[in-house]
């Protein structure tokens, strides 16, 4: 009988801890599934083009702080296409902060750098 009830609470408690993580790494990297959809704004303070790679540099807008945990970025006839995703609590390490220093690789020249946001788009570059 106590065999039993500790084999329920064990695969209770496994089942709690596969939930948790599951819902971790939903919320860190499944959003990359929907390309530009969950993506926001972010406050951007420089961008660096480069033959081979485009810095940018940036942290989040907005007054409570939330956490930059990736971006999504797409090339489109010459065009950076990229999109910043912040988080407050879910998908969140304790290093993470909404401040972000990103390199993104690039084949060819890089005529303008577009942040997107759902379906909103802002020209940083060249300003």
């Amino acid at each position: 009988m106590m065999k039993q009830k500790a084999k329920r609470v064990l695969v209770l408690f496994a089942a709690v801890v596969a939930l948790c993580v599951a819902v971790f790494f939903s919320a860190r990297y499944g959003w990359r599934l929907a390309g530009f959809s969950f993506c926001r704004t972010a406050r951007i303070e420089s961008v660096s083009v480069k033959t081979d790679c485009v810095k940018i540099e940036g942290s989040w807008p907005g007054v409570f702080p939330e956490s930059f945990i990736g971006y999504h970025a797409e090339v489109v006839d010459g065009a950076l296409y990229v999109g910043f995703k912040y988080n407050k609590l879910l998908g969140v390490w304790i290093y993470d902060k909404g401040d972000f220093e990103i390199e993104i690789p690039v084949e060819g020249q890089i005529h303008a750098v577009y942040m997107k946001s759902g379906d909103n788009e802002y020209q940083i570059w060249p300003e």
